[in-house]
């Protein structure tokens, strides 16, 4: 949840935004029997516009890369 209260440059709502949807899609790779590779594409799109940075939005994406080593 937002608040109006939140410090500066930490998502303000412009307006009465309160909530967020979010939708992943995830790929995974496993080269072999110790490594697994992971990416996450996320998207986020809040109920109403928030302020980051001083700049407007209505929406977010982010990249997660995840590595994962099994030593035996």
């Amino acid at each position: 949840d937002f608040k109006a209260s939140n410090p500066a440059f930490t998502g303000r709502p412009a307006a009465s935004t309160t909530g967020a949807h979010a939708y992943t899609l995830g790929l995974k790779w496993i080269p072999n029997a110790y490594v697994r590779l992971m990416l996450n594409y996320i998207r986020t799109e809040f109920d109403g516009e928030i302020v980051i940075g001083g700049k407007s939005i209505s929406h977010e994406n982010a990249l997660n890369l995840r590595a994962q080593f099994d030593f035996f």
